[in-house]
């Protein structure tokens, strides 16, 4: 068998993007899949006639021949490393939208916040600038957007699908935060920072978290704005400080508004929507109308989302933090504002919860820490045998929640963990969360 030029691995969401993309254009390919869906084979045959689908292993290796890998498959799989071995180009579907954009393209990566950053500039961008279009790891991949007309592109970019990036060419690049995540897939939590520093190679712009400047520069970031939760330090910088008692977001000495304004709240919001406003004027876009306009912004579901059930508590629904980074800062968020019931667990992703228990058990502001799922065993290792309960259902958990809330308690679901033990996905979970309030816990 002679084999194609091309080779498209992974039959998921992405894949079947470059398939379409390849088949518009009339290049021919092949894919390949290890367990290829039925729903994927029927989408794929609307676009091309005759597909071929290989297990990875199966996959005839052409020295020169080009692989465009789906951020699901693992650079480790052993046929990848073989065909890299005999001299295959990877390349990814980012990688082939860069080529053939002309547009402008903002990238946002990090470990948590990446969506809501993302939403949020395209949603200051549009009230400013026509033809923009918002896509990448935010659900619509990015060869799905390209389009001649569309001056800017606001992308958000995963580790996954910068492990590839050679030279992205960005307007802005934006490094939001870092922590563990995804040790199931990488050697090391720095084989994970590494992918993520892969994002300013070939960056015009960029903004950082003012702790990961270092980080950032050694890793090429040229023109950086930092952010940061503290007073800034220089007149291009953003960060918090209070003004006359309240708590603001601020650039350099200039006071831009009062957090009370803001549709969400939680110190890692008022860092997103920081970020967002650096995005923007990286961009030259106007920073008072911004400021104006991230008022009307609406915080996106799952993401430190307020449930009102009318009972005096406040009820966050945080189901999309799935590492313990995301739950620290959700935890740093909501402290202050009552005692807190946490509500912990699911499906590990190789996650040390080590550092997190530790945190968690000098915080005297917890009145109760509730777990549930696969990795409540492992988290239950690093904390005093007194201090949490522990239900392998969720709804059992939630159901005790409700138990022993009281009026002024902070009830707060953030399970530094992903979702796949119980449930399809983070979003399933948290809409089952808002269902179990909404009647009372069955």
């Amino acid at each position: 068998m002679m084999a194609p030029t091309t080779v498209i691995l992974g039959l998921g969401k992405t894949g079947l993007s470059a398939a379409h993309y390849l088949s518009a254009k009339g290049v021919p390919f092949i894919m390949a899949d290890d367990g290829p869906t039925e729903d994927a084979l029927r989408r794929l045959r609307q676009w091309y006639k005759d597909p071929v689908v290989l297990p990875l292993y199966q996959i005839p290796i052409q020295p020169g021949a080009i692989w465009i890998v789906s951020p699901g498959v693992s650079l480790a799989h052993p046929a990848i490393a073989k065909a890299r071995a005999r001299g295959v180009k990877l390349t990814n579907d980012l990688m082939l939208f860069a080529e053939e954009t002309d547009g402008a393209v903002v990238g946002v990566t990090g470990t948590n916040g990446k969506t809501t950053v993302t939403s949020m500039a395209g949603y200051l961008a549009q009230r400013q600038l026509s033809n923009i279009a918002i896509g990448g790891n935010i659900g619509t991949p990015c060869l799905d957007i390209l389009d001649p007309a569309t001056r800017l592109y606001l992308l958000e970019l995963s580790s996954y699908q910068l492990e590839l990036a050679d030279g992205l060419p960005l307007r802005v690049a934006a490094l939001l935060n870092l922590s563990p995540d995804h040790l199931d897939r990488y050697v090391s939590t720095e084989a994970y920072y590494e992918a993520k520093g892969r994002i300013f190679q070939a960056a015009d712009a960029c903004v950082v978290a003012k702790k990961l400047q270092a980080f950032a520069e050694s890793h090429g970031a040229k023109s950086v704005t930092v952010f940061s939760d503290s007073k800034p330090e220089s007149p291009e910088e953003f960060g918090l400080q209070y003004s006359k008692g309240e708590l603001c977001l601020v650039r350099g000495d200039e006071v831009l508004l009062e957090v009370r304004a803001l549709s969400s709240q939680g110190k890692s919001y008022y860092l997103n929507v920081l970020a967002a406003l650096a995005i923007g004027v990286c961009l030259d876009l106007d920073l008072a109308q911004m400021v104006d306009d991230v008022k009307n912004f609406k915080g996106l579901p799952h993401r430190c989302q307020r449930i009102d059930r009318g009972d005096q508590v406040i009820w966050i629904n945080d189901s999309k933090a799935t590492n313990t980074g995301a739950t620290r800062a959700a935890v740093e968020g909501f402290l202050a504002q009552g005692p807190m019931i946490l509500l912990l667990g699911g499906l590990s992703k190789g996650a040390d919860f080590e550092v997190l228990c530790d945190y968690l058990t000098g915080i005297k502001g917890i009145k109760a820490i509730l777990l549930y799922g696969e990795a409540r065993a492992e988290i239950e290792r690093h904390l005093a045998p007194a201090s949490f309960e522990s239900f392998e259902k969720f709804d059992r958990m939630i159901e005790r929640a409700l138990k022993l809330v009281e009026p002024g308690d902070v009830v707060l679901l953030s399970p530094a963990c992903a979702s796949q033990d119980q449930f399809s996905d983070y979003e399933a979970r948290g809409r089952h969360f808002e269902s179990l309030l909404t009647r009372g816990a069955a």
